[in-house]
This record gives C-alpha cells, sequence and structure tokens, in this order.
C-alpha cells in the first residue's frame, strides 16, 4: 500500500498505518496552533508566524536544535 502523505509529518503516518486516524497535513497543524497563540504580542505572533510557515514548508526537521540557529 502506498500513501501520499508528502505534506503530513511521520507521526500523522503511523498514526493512519496503526489506527486509520485521518492523515492531517502540516498545514492544517499550524492553522490550528495559529488560533492558539492569539494571545502574543504583535512581535511574539510574527515571529511564532515565520516558524510556523518554516514548518509547513519544510517540516520539523526545520526546527531542529541544530538549524534554529541559521533561521533566527
Amino acid at each position: 500500500m502506498i500513501i501520499k502523505a508528502s505534506d503530513c509529518d511521520l507521526y500523522d503516518v503511523l498514526s493512519h498505518l496503526a489506527f486509520q486516524a485521518e492523515l492531517i497535513p502540516r498545514v492544517t497543524r499550524a492553522q490550528k496552533a495559529t488560533v492558539s497563540i492569539s494571545d502574543y504580542s504583535k512581535e511574539q505572533k510574527e515571529f511564532l508566524d515565520f516558524i510556523l510557515s518554516q514548518y509547513v514548508e519544510e517540516g520539523h526537521r526545520e526546527l531542529a536544535s541544530d538549524k534554529l540557529p541559521e533561521l533566527m
């Protein structure tokens, strides 16, 4: 069986295989997080939006501790 989930994280693929859970694209996860960050200052929200956009585009590996200094 081939699963087309290039826009999902490994967790979603494994949950789908093991439990038939719905595949959730990174963009959907980021949108849910955006709702939760509405209490932050404008600058904090801009930074978090940037981090979430990197997650959506590149996946969680883009947020690894060895890459964060370059990203910031």
